[in-house]
């Protein structure tokens, strides 16, 4: 029985420190990633407000009311 039980503390402290390292290991590049992604965006959006300036069609609407046949 002791020895099941130290051999399960034993697994369960090699998968935190498992699951601990590849944290430590992917946290900068998920955060470099979603820093490069804002940026894109952040860029993507500039560019589409300058081009929207150019390209936009300005328009005038009215509301024709139509009767209805009784």
């Amino acid at each position: 029985m002791l020895l099941v039980a130290f051999v399960a503390g034993a697994l369960g402290i090699g998968m935190f420190l498992l699951s601990a390292s590849i944290l430590l290991v992917l946290t900068p590049f998920i955060v470099a990633g979603a820093l490069i992604l804002q940026w894109r965006i952040r860029r993507a959006l500039r560019q589409a407000a300058r081009e929207a300036n150019v390209t936009s069609i300005d328009v005038e609407y009215h509301v024709i009311e139509r009767q209805k046949d009784r």
